[in-house]
């Protein structure tokens, strides 16, 4: 007899016009499936969570999970997770005050189509992640990760790519 306030998208899928139509229905707040931490200033209709499942469920990474912190930032490009444009070829964030000099030497980032590290461009508080390969169609993500005294910090970042673009947008 209970109306939901939060809603978890299917698959974790999400664009902006969609987070508008949950918001203008009045739900407070909307779960993805993508890997991070959700910060203070998240979101709310936009927030992260770790899969737990039968490939990625054991206890141990649980316990890893549950003390993952978060990495304050503030995303600069893309503005959105949906490429229905062709993808810029780079992620662009500055950190925060307060992330920024305690991460900064140990911060990588991972592109899911890619497979291998990302070395970021430093230019004060901004970090430029350069994605040589194009996004495919379907669901991708990039991981961002640090550890540091105080322990592990993450930040993630969904890519949908749409099936049914022109060749040269998606592929």
């Amino acid at each position: 007899g209970t109306v939901p306030e939060i809603f978890a998208y299917p698959y974790g899928e999400f664009s902006p016009r969609i987070q508008a139509l949950l918001e203008a229905r009045g739900f407070k707040a909307a779960a993805a499936q993508y890997s991070g931490v959700a910060g203070a200033e998240h979101d709310l209709f936009a927030l992260p969570r770790f899969a737990m499942n039968e490939r990625y469920g054991s206890l141990d990474r649980f316990t890893l999970v549950s003390q993952m912190r978060y990495i304050d930032y503030t995303p600069i490009l893309p503005t959105t997770p949906l490429m229905d444009a062709p993808w810029p070829g780079k992620i662009d964030f500055a950190f925060g005050l307060e992330t920024a000099p305690q991460t900064r030497p140990a911060f990588t980032c991972f592109a899911s189509h890619m497979g291998e590290a990302i070395t970021p461009s430093v230019n004060g508080q901004r970090y430029t992640f350069a994605v040589t390969t194009a996004f495919p169609k379907g669901r991708s993500r990039i991981n961002c990760t640090a550890r540091t005294h105080a322990g592990w910090h993450w930040i993630g970042f969904p890519v949908f790519v749409p099936t049914g673009l022109p060749p040269d947008q998606g592929d």
